[in-house]
C-alpha cells in the first residue's frame, strides 16, 4: 500500500490541542459557586425556551454556562516539550492518529484495523525518519557554510557539542574504540 493513499484523518478527531482541565480548590469555591448562580439567573428564560429546541441546545448551555462559571478553576500549567528538536506539530498529529488506530484496533480486535494501525504506524515512522535525517542534513549544512566564519563555526559546534558527545560514548560503550568513533561520525 502506498504511504500517499494512507487516511491521516482520524474519525473525531479535531485538533491535538490540550483540552481544558479544571480543578476544584477551596479557595476559589465561592468564587466559582457565585459566579454560577449569576450566570444561571442570568440565563434562566434561555434555559427555559431550550427546554423547547430540544436537548442538545440544553446541553450545550448548561455546559457554556459551567466552563464560564469555573474559569476562575482552569489549571494553569506550563508545557515544556521532551520531544527531539525536529519534532513539530505534525509529528504529534500523527502520533496520535496512530494511537487512535491502535486503540480502535485494540478494542474491535479485527484484521482490517490492524492493518490501518500498521499503515498508520509506519507512515509515522517514516515522516518521523525524514524529519530527523532533514533536521541533521539542515545542521551539516549549516556547518559547512559557516567554514568561512571562524565564530559562528564553532558556536554551531557548542550548540551541538552535547549531541556530538553522546553519540560518541554511545559508540564507545558498544565496543567501537574512541578513534573509530570519531571516524564514523
Amino acid at each position: 500500500m502506498s504511504l500517499k493513499n494512507i487516511s491521516l484523518v482520524s474519525e473525531g478527531m479535531k485538533s491535538c490541542h490540550p483540552v481544558k482541565s479544571f480543578r476544584w480548590r477551596d479557595a476559589s469555591g465561592n468564587a466559582f459557586l457565585s459566579t454560577l448562580k449569576q450566570l444561571l439567573r442570568t440565563n434562566c428564560n434561555v434555559l427555559q425556551s431550550a427546554l423547547e429546541t430540544g436537548v442538545d441546545s440544553h446541553v450545550q448551555l448548561i455546559t457554556s454556562i459551567y466552563q464560564e462559571a469555573g474559569q476562575c478553576m482552569l489549571r494553569k500549567f506550563r508545557y515544556i516539550s521532551t520531544q527531539p528538536p525536529w519534532w513539530d506539530d505534525e509529528c504529534d498529529r500523527l502520533k496520535l492518529v496512530k494511537y487512535n488506530a491502535l486503540h480502535k484496533f485494540r478494542c474491535s480486535n479485527s484484521a482490517s484495523d490492524l492493518r490501518g494501525y500498521k499503515d498508520r504506524r509506519n507512515f509515522f515512522k517514516t515522516y518521523f525518519r525524514q524529519k530527523e535525517c532533514d533536521y541533521q542534513s539542515n545542521n551539516r549544512q549549516e556547518l559547512v557554510n559557516s567554514l568561512d566564519n571562524p565564530s559562528s563555526f564553532w558556536k554551531i559546534l557548542k550548540r551541538c557539542k552535547s549531541v556530538i558527545l553522546l553519540m560518541i560514548a554511545y559508540r564507545v560503550k558498544n565496543g567501537c574504540n574512541i578513534s573509530m568513533a570519531f571516524c564514523l561520525m
